[in-house]
């Protein structure tokens, strides 16, 4: 199987599990990945209006490959990610 095929693999089997606890969820659900993971997850996040977050914590590197200087260095790329997609992050709704 390529990485192509996992990948998608991957996203089928979170959305699934999201799918499922949406309904039940008694509280916000928060997406977000570890590494590398970080970037496609938190694009998944933002189109699924769910919680998200951006940090030093999650990831040190930006979608480019290069180390962050900061948390603000990655919360910018986050947000150019977004508004890549069409949508002004500034304007979309908080996130809870």
């Amino acid at each position: 199987m390529g990485m192509r095929s996992s990948t998608c693999n991957v996203r089928g089997r979170v959305w699934g599990l999201i799918s499922e606890l949406s309904p039940a969820a008694e509280a916000p659900l928060l997406l977000h990945g570890e590494g590398p993971a970080s970037w496609p997850l938190l694009l998944m996040a933002f189109s699924r209006d769910l919680s998200m977050r951006m940090g030093l914590e999650d990831v040190l590197h930006l979608p480019d490959g290069t180390t962050a200087e900061d948390n603000a260095s990655l919360v910018r790329a986050a947000r150019d990610m977004i508004e890549s997609m069409g949508t002004n992050a500034r304007t979309s709704a908080p996130q809870r």
